[in-house]
């Protein structure tokens, strides 16, 4: 039976040491991308639905990779519906489409 046919609590889980390989591994992949060329910030963005049912951006952050600890870059992207790199330059003129009342409110 193949391993991965097995319930999620059954599936066999990793010893200690390949769990820190998998760790090492996610945090190198994790810097690599961070030091791409291009890659100075992260915008984040959270979407929403307004009152006329359309979707909109909840919320945007701009992130400088300065700010972002390599072992939390995963579960960051994850955590917005996108994630994407961009340049200073690419980052300054992007936030000019974001005013105040663009953005979903409560």
């Amino acid at each position: 039976m193949n391993p991965n046919d097995l319930p999620p609590e059954d599936q066999p889980r990793p010893t200690e040491e390949e769990a820190e390989e998998i760790e090492q591994e996610q945090r190198e992949e994790a810097r690599e991308e961070m030091n791409e060329e291009d890659h100075h910030i992260l915008k984040c963005v959270q979407y929403g639905v307004d009152s006329e049912g359309e979707r909109v951006a909840d919320s945007v952050e701009y992130i400088p990779t300065e700010q972002i600890d390599p072992e939390d870059l995963g579960s960051m992207k994850s955590a917005y519906d996108t994630a994407v790199w961009m340049t200073y330059s690419e980052a300054d003129e992007d936030a000019q489409q974001y005013s105040d009342d663009q953005l979903l409110h409560d």
